[in-house]
């Protein structure tokens, strides 16, 4: 992830542009043996739930909606703001008869393409892989923390995440910084919500109940 995330930043425009494929290109980048960081992406990108596993569209649209993406990138340049191109709403017209406009209406891939360039706004930013024990020293700063929820999936994590050595960490932390944990919920008692998001959710929660909000916590009394 660090790899993927120095090579956003590294890169230009064009290059973003190359990130959409369609999905006989992700199947075969999901097939390769050895995939490439920019492979890595492109599945990251183009994947439903951004999981890599199952492409962004269904079958029966996902070839109307890869080249409706092209042909707006190739002829207005443009992320955001695609719903004002004249090849989007003539696209919207020219389907309706179809009864596919709900599924023309959200172009996800670009949505994503305009966060990726986004990211490249943050290259004075070094990204690092390291433990966050390494950050020990920090003072007088505010510490934005988004560690694995207590009792989830961690595939993606080398070693077992230890949810309670963390919280004493950060405990510890909030006496010279200020400590905030994004999470679902915490089951240390030193810590309190402060926030929750009532109305946005996640991507990436699925297999989570609907009726729980992401929220942000803090010590309590700090």
């Amino acid at each position: 992830m660090t790899n993927a995330f120095e090579r956003v930043i590294s890169q230009d425009r064009e290059w973003i542009k190359s990130l959409i494929v369609s999905r006989t290109e992700f199947t075969e980048i999901k097939e390769k043996e050895n995939k490439t960081t920019d492979d890595f992406l492109k599945l990251l990108i183009n994947s439903f739930g951004n999981k890599k596993r199952d492409y962004l569209y269904s079958k029966e649209i996902s070839d109307l909606k890869y080249n409706l993406a092209k042909e707006i990138i190739e002829k207005h340049d443009v992320f955001s703001g695609y719903k004002q191109t004249k090849t989007y709403k003539r696209s919207i017209e020219k389907y309706k008869q179809f009864q596919q406009i709900q599924r023309l209406q959200q172009l996800e891939r670009l949505e994503q393409l305009q966060r990726i360039q986004q990211l490249q706004k943050l290259n004075k930013i070094k990204a690092t892989s390291k433990s966050y024990h390494a950050f020990s020293d920090v003072s007088g700063a505010i510490l934005y923390l988004d560690p694995p929820y207590e009792e989830s999936h961690q595939k993606g994590y080398i070693n077992q995440f230890d949810s309670q050595e963390f919280y004493d960490w950060a405990f510890v932390m909030a006496k010279n910084n200020i400590v905030i944990i994004s999470s679902y919920s915490i089951s240390d008692e030193r810590f309190e919500a402060v926030y929750s998001f009532d109305k946005a959710r996640s991507t990436l929660q699925s297999g989570r109940s609907k009726k729980e909000n992401e929220k942000l916590f803090m010590v309590k009394n700090s």
